[in-house]
């Protein structure tokens, strides 16, 4: 990927970090951490059909070392029930969606955080804005959502959604099932690159067939039965970075999120080209916006990093 030296060992320590079972009164949850637990934490959450790697590794690629998410904060990323790498088979649970809300609320009781920025994409992004809504105290001091949902499933997502989650757990990975998950996740301009025969297809179908089908059908089951937290949002108190892409399937719903937070601390993105994972299609179009949302943090006094003053 053209990494320098120090670029690939922070990656490869990235996605390799510590691994720690949490129990929650929702039963146990994977978390996997990387970084200097010193400086302010950021809890990670993936959409369905990814885990954290495949969520999340092109985007720290190509931030770099020496990139604010990485130079000054550790991440904590999350993953669902039974969809962390190399997960056993007893991992898996069907959690509704607040009860996987209710996971998060303990991962950051069980580790002391007063203070954290959060990142998530689609349902991910979903499940940290209304954990920010609904708890007016929370240790967020910053959200970062990727193609957010945040109204109840549309007809059309609930029925697709649901045939795809009943062939997971009948049949697994068929071919049928991963070609709905593209279709949910990337958006028709990296479907279609090449007759849907790029790289970045061709390593979503290599590695999704690592991720426990039965998991993946209980997370897509519990993001098919969300609420509609848009009469929730004005409730977030923190600083929000909304970014989606131009063809992701919850377009119209980031809209809706972007038009019912607190405008005063907000900013919004749009990236051409790309659908709900914009963060693997076009990760390089997120780096500015993240430096300048990290930045206005640090003008705030938050996620300064050891050493560093504020501005710096």
């Amino acid at each position: 990927m053209g990494a320098t030296d120090d670029e690939a060992f922070s990656v490869a320590d990235l996605f390799q970090g510590s691994r720690e079972d949490i129990e929650t009164i929702n039963g146990k949850i994977s978390v996997t951490i990387y970084g200097d637990r010193t400086k302010t934490p950021c809890i990670a959450y993936p959409e369905v059909g990814v885990n954290h790697q495949t969520c999340f590794q092109s985007l720290f690629v190509a931030s770099g070392p020496q990139s604010l998410i990485l130079k000054n904060f550790y991440t904590i990323f999350i993953d669902p029930p039974g969809c962390e790498p190399n997960a056993q088979r007893d991992a898996r649970q069907r959690l509704s969606m607040n009860q996987l809300i209710s996971q998060i609320d303990d991962v950051i009781s069980k580790f002391g955080i007063k203070e954290c920025l959060g990142l998530g994409v689609g349902n991910g992004a979903y499940m940290l804005a209304k954990y920010a809504a609904e708890k007016p105290k929370n240790a967020f001091i910053g959200l970062i959502l990727i193609s957010p949902s945040c109204r109840k499933s549309s007809w059309w997502e609930w029925v697709t959604g649901s045939i795809t989650a009943s062939r997971l757990t009948s049949f697994g990975w068929s071919r049928g099932v991963k070609q709905h998950l593209m279709h949910r996740l990337f958006s028709p301009a990296t479907t279609q690159y090449l007759g849907g025969d790029s790289d970045l297809m061709k390593s979503f179908r290599r590695e999704v067939q690592k991720l426990d089908p039965i998991a993946v059908s209980h997370y897509l089951k519990s993001s098919l039965a969300r609420e509609d937290i848009r009469p929730h949002l004005k409730q977030i108190k923190c600083r929000v970075l909304l970014i989606f892409g131009a063809q992701s399937i919850y377009h119209g719903e980031s809209m809706e999120v972007a038009s019912h937070v607190d405008k005063s601390k907000f900013a919004l993105v749009e990236i051409d080209r790309a659908g709900v994972l914009v963060n693997e299609e076009r990760p390089a179009d997120l780096l500015s916006p993240f430096q300048l949302f990290l930045t206005a943090l640090q003008l705030e006094g938050y996620g300064i990093g050891s050493g560093a003053i504020v501005g710096e």
